[in-house]
């Protein structure tokens, strides 16, 4: 192998493919990467690949070809080396036994692991459709915080990529939380008869990571297999596949309210950092906060008295229909007002043991319409606290 590349495209790739190898490999080829110099269509391009039972990734990269070859090398030394690359085309050849790569006055050799072994890459699955890379990469920083982290409970750590033939949904839930974005895309396949929804369970963390390699493209190709057991993503110069959760994803968005007893408006940048000084007094095991919407303009936030003493604060806020008060986690009500990217949050309340509903205010008195639309593209929703004594709730 002979092939010249450059050393932001090579640091890029080989980072992308080594954060989606495992950690402790239990295959050698599962923590490697695998060097393809070869020429596909018109232009040479060095193909770097990686691997494991769950995942595979792959991304091309333009190179000048020199000599065609294949190498495979540990996933993370290769990607630590490439980061501290200078800003010099990398030269990267193969002798026997290692793998010389130079790049200006640096030169480093690994050592080659046995590339027969490497496996062909799973085929991209059947399309799916088709999306802005933004948009899906805005859409995951919506709803991933509201995904679960417990592996003994492995579907509420999906996130639920919902198919209709109106916008793409992006849905995860913890049960105590939910989130849910709708994408503009561009549909391949049409739902089942009677339309209903698609639903395709994705490991969450894998998602995001597998995003955030492609965001060097316009447009993003989605893809599923027929059996409903592999997902595939597709830049053209990018792909990988995943393998989906089993399992049923409950239908959340039944546990969002039509209708609402009050609803406010207020700066979400305020209110989150009111509610983060106050929630450094909350209980340590409950994490209360009491969030009490009051008919004179103001939602005052408070902790009970615990053993760390108590604090209170007040902001302001534009209240229509019934006052209401209602105690929350302090961590789930600041990951759902995070995720909001307006500067103010509509709040919509019910009743003190119900969910709080929180959307993006995006409506302005020129286009009130457009804006009320845009506001259920994004709603977040976090269930309250019982007091110590009552069942605890949850969002699915």
């Amino acid at each position: 192998m002979h092939i010249t590349v450059s050393r932001d495209e090579f640091a890029d790739a080989s980072g992308w493919i080594a954060r989606n190898l495992e950690t402790r490999p239990t295959h050698p080829v599962a923590g490697a990467i695998c060097l393809d110099a070869t020429h596909t269509g018109e232009q040479d391009v060095l193909r770097a690949s990686g691997f494991t039972p769950d995942t595979s990734t792959r991304a091309d990269i333009p190179a000048t070809l020199n000599q065609s070859g294949r190498a495979m090398v540990s996933g993370t030394l290769l990607a630590a080396v490439a980061k501290m690359l200078p800003d010099k085309p990398v030269e990267l050849t193969t002798d026997g036994s290692m793998l010389h790569i130079r790049c200006g006055s640096s030169q480093s050799s690994l050592p080659l692991m046995d590339a027969d072994i490497f496996p062909a890459l799973p085929d991209m699955p059947e399309l799916i459709g088709e999306l802005p890379t933004h948009e899906l990469v805005t859409g995951l920083s919506h709803v991933a915080g509201a995904a679960g982290t417990d592996d003994a409970l492995p579907v509420f750590t999906g996130i639920c990529v919902e198919i209709t033939d109106g916008p793409l949904r992006l849905i995860a839930s913890d049960r105590y939380r939910l989130a849910m974005r709708e994408l503009p895309w561009q549909p391949a396949i049409t739902t089942a008869t009677g339309g209903d929804a698609v639903r395709l369970l994705v490991p969450g963390r894998a998602l995001q990571e597998l995003v955030k390699g492609m965001t060097g493209s316009d447009t993003i190709r989605i893809g599923a297999t027929a059996d409903g057991t592999v997902f595939g993503l597709n830049t053209g110069i990018r792909q990988a596949t995943t393998r989906l959760i089993d399992g049923q994803f409950p239908d959340c968005r039944k546990l969002i309210p039509d209708t609402a007893n009050g609803t406010v408006d207020v700066a979400v940048t305020p209110l989150i950092e009111a509610v983060k000084r106050v929630s450094v007094l909350a209980d340590r095991e409950r994490d209360a906060v009491q969030f009490e919407f009051t008919d004179t303009g103001h939602l005052d936030i408070r902790t009970g008295d615990t053993a760390h003493g108590g604090g209170r604060e007040s902001v302001p806020i534009k209240l229509t229909g019934t006052p209401l008060a209602i105690t929350l986690m302090a961590h789930r009500a600041l990951g759902a007002l995070t995720a909001i990217s307006t500067p103010i949050a509509h709040i919509e309340l019910t009743e003190p043991h119900k969910a709080m509903v929180v959307r993006e205010r995006h409506d302005t008195p020129t286009a009130p319409t457009t804006g009320q639309a845009a506001a259920h593209r994004h709603v977040q929703l976090v269930m309250p606290l019982r007091p110590p004594d009552q069942p605890g709730t949850n969002a699915a």
